[in-house]
């Protein structure tokens, strides 16, 4: 659940290779295991408080069948505090999930459309994160919430 910044907020990072929709976004990444062959391994102290990364059902992202690992609650947590900070900094982005998740393709024909919070895996065809374990319907209402 720890975060950090890695980039000042007025610099423009290259995370979708769209001009259109890197100058106008801040880029969150979240560490998750990749590999499901075996089970994540996590700090003795998560683990010593009951913390794990439950497996998601088979989603379609990217026109395949993937199945990923989920986050953790101290991730889940500090997001939602991170993206409602953002929302204080940054009052024009919608504090909604901008796009269905997860999606069978990625939304890069339309990237105007795309205003909210939205994953990798909107708008890069190559991408598949936050992935299948991503809660994305807890997480909107979340970061609806006053």
């Amino acid at each position: 659940g720890t975060v950090y910044q890695v980039l000042d907020l007025i610099w423009e990072a290259n995370h979708t290779q769209l001009a259109a929709i890197d100058a106008r976004s801040v880029s969150i990444d979240l560490v998750n295991p990749v590999d499901l062959g075996t089970k994540p391994g996590l700090p003795d102290e998560a683990e010593a408080r009951g913390e794990h990364r439950p497996l998601s059902d088979f989603v379609r992202v990217q026109r395949e069948e993937v199945q990923h690992w989920g986050y953790t609650e101290a991730q889940l947590t500090s997001l939602e505090a991170l993206v409602r900070a953002l929302g204080k900094q940054f009052p024009r982005i919608p504090m909604r999930v901008a796009a269905p998740a997860p999606i069978a393709r990625a939304m890069v024909d339309a990237p105007d459309e795309l205003r909210g919070i939205l994953g990798h895996l909107h708008v890069s065809r190559r991408s598949q994160d936050p992935g299948g374990g991503f809660p994305w319907e807890a997480f909107d209402q979340a970061i609806r919430a006053p």
